[in-house]
């Protein structure tokens, strides 16, 4: 697979739990309603995913029920590391699943300087034979992947994309400039925008729950059907608003929980919700017609 062929919708998949454990009955329910509303591929054991609360196993096992259910279908799994160590654990896991691809995320807390974290990207390139995608985003960790640091590992022949979830989309013009990737955007409000500056497609929390629309969306767009597509966009913009009040996971994995994919309890340091958040929440997925 190359990179010319990433494109169109990615869910970022939740770890279901039941009173902390993760249940493969649930999580196969959920990929196979992901895999029936037509998404392009998932990305498991991300941040949606509670990466960083996951053991070894418990990775690779999300990368093996996920590659089962999607066949040929990119399997992407999260990287989330603060040194090289842990990051090769996590690729390990990765291709003991079976898993398509990789979302690396920079080193968090440590705040490397850039020849260290281009020395990061390019080790864990160099230690697999895995796709790579490289994961942006500032607001989480404090600062940002700079355009020259992506422009010298454009020519790294399996990193082939980027998510970006900055709020700048002048990046997305210049990258489309300097390299040869596939560019998903990691922000569904500005996702229409987005591929308007030539991105091929959305890493999406909302499109756990909500696949259909955002297949729908996508291949509105893939038809220059704008007036869809600002159909559609208004649709989901109540959702966004509706997941981003809340620290991901939290509101994605209560609204999977009212679908009967886990319980909805996650794992420390996230806490439960409130009766009145979960309520807001329900009335969201049916004023959607989502349940």
């Amino acid at each position: 697979m190359s990179s010319s062929s990433l494109s169109g919708v990615f869910p970022a998949v939740i770890t279901p739990f039941v009173k902390g454990k993760l249940t493969t009955s649930a999580y196969e329910k959920h990929l196979h309603f992901l895999k029936e509303a037509g998404v392009s591929g998932v990305v498991v054991g991300g941040t949606t995913g509670e990466g960083l609360a996951l053991t070894p196993d418990e990775r690779t096992h999300l990368c093996s029920v996920a590659r089962d259910v999607f066949g040929d279908a990119p399997v992407f799994m999260g990287v989330n590391a603060a040194h090289l160590e842990e990051a090769f654990m996590q690729l390990q896991s990765a291709r003991m699943g079976g898993a398509t691809g990789l979302l690396v995320s920079p080193p968090y807390y440590v705040k490397p300087d850039t020849q260290g974290l281009q020395n990061y990207f390019e080790s864990i390139h160099n230690e697999s034979d895995f796709l790579i995608l490289l994961y942006n985003h500032p607001g989480r960790l404090g600062f940002e992947l700079s355009l020259p640091l992506l422009g010298n590992l454009a020519h790294l022949p399996r990193i082939v994309g980027l998510k970006e979830s900055s709020s700048s989309l002048e990046r997305i013009l210049t990258l489309k400039t300097a390299t040869s990737w596939s560019l998903f955007s990691g922000n569904d409000g500005t996702w229409p925008a987005f591929l308007a500056m030539g991105g091929q497609g959305v890493i999406s929390v909302g499109a756990g729950i909500a696949p259909e629309l955002y297949v729908r969306h996508w291949q509105a767009w893939q038809n220059q059907d704008l007036a869809t597509v600002q159909k559609l966009q208004e649709t989901l913009e109540k959702l966004h608003r509706a997941l981003s009040l809340h620290p991901n996971p939290q509101a994605i994995n209560y609204m999977c929980a009212l679908k009967g994919w886990g319980d909805g309890s996650m794992r420390l340091p996230f806490s439960a919700l409130k009766a009145a958040e979960k309520d807001a929440l329900s009335d969201c997925m049916k004023q959607l017609e989502l349940m």
